[in-house]
């Protein structure tokens, strides 16, 4: 899952955290259905945690964003 290649511009920013959302969703129903599963090791639980602590990192960066184009200028 790569994020890197996400346009960030005002007209598309709502657009911009559904997907954030929906990747993150993604990502943690893989975690809980291998997590059932026993199929998943140390390195691959690291993996998918940190992929979605980016994935919550950039939503809170993306709602900042939003905010900041919302208020007001002063």
């Amino acid at each position: 899952m790569n994020t890197a290649n996400i346009n960030i511009r005002k007209d598309n920013m709502p657009d911009t955290i559904s997907a954030l959302m929906l990747m993150q969703k993604c990502l943690m129903s893989e975690l809980n259905r291998k997590q059932s599963d026993l199929s998943l090791n140390g390195y691959e639980v690291g993996h998918l945690r940190n992929q979605n602590k980016m994935l919550e990192q950039q939503i809170a960066c993306m709602i900042n964003m939003v905010r900041n184009f919302e208020s007001p200028m002063n």
